[in-house]
């Protein structure tokens, strides 16, 4: 409850914030890391970052490759310090490290739509859309694969 509460207040704080008046503020995912807000937008290569106690716009992020036709979520990692924005058009996702932004792409066997990062083991958990559906694991430190689940559609997944 918190958690959808603080992402509904927040995104509703960012909208109103944003000065455009076309789909180019949409926003696409929210995560959270120590005392940044972070907002992926409809626009090419875009994350905009914000304070988490006032919502005032410190910077920008710009994930090269990233664009907003393919856009569908964004997570982050607190134990690796890194966001992770799901790229579906490409099959990838892009990995943003905050503490030396350094920006890496990882493969994905499927098209990947939603985003979440496991407590405990702090592997990426990505859903992905297609025929069939599956859910992906990947290691949120390496991107290295570690495991999925497929579902084909009407079938219990395996």
């Amino acid at each position: 409850m918190c958690d959808c509460a603080f992402a509904c207040t927040a995104g509703c704080v960012i909208k109103t914030s944003l000065t455009s008046s076309d789909d180019t503020d949409r926003v696409w995912g929210l995560t959270a890391v120590d005392d940044e807000l972070f907002a992926l937008l409809y626009r090419d290569n875009q994350v905009d970052v914000y304070s988490i106690n006032d919502y005032q716009l410190l910077r920008h992020i710009r994930l090269p490759g990233l664009t907003r036709d393919s856009l569908r979520d964004l997570t982050s990692c607190v134990r690796h310090k890194c966001l992770c924005a799901s790229h579906c058009r490409d099959s990838c996702i892009h990995r943003y490290d905050l503490s030396s932004s350094a920006v890496s792409k990882w493969s994905v066997p499927g098209k990947p739509i939603g985003l979440s990062v496991i407590p405990g083991n702090w592997n990426l958990l990505v859903t992905c859309d297609g025929e069939p559906s599956k859910l992906v694991e990947l290691r949120a430190d390496s991107g290295q694969y570690v495991r999925e689940i497929t579902r084909i559609f009407g079938t219990p997944y395996n």
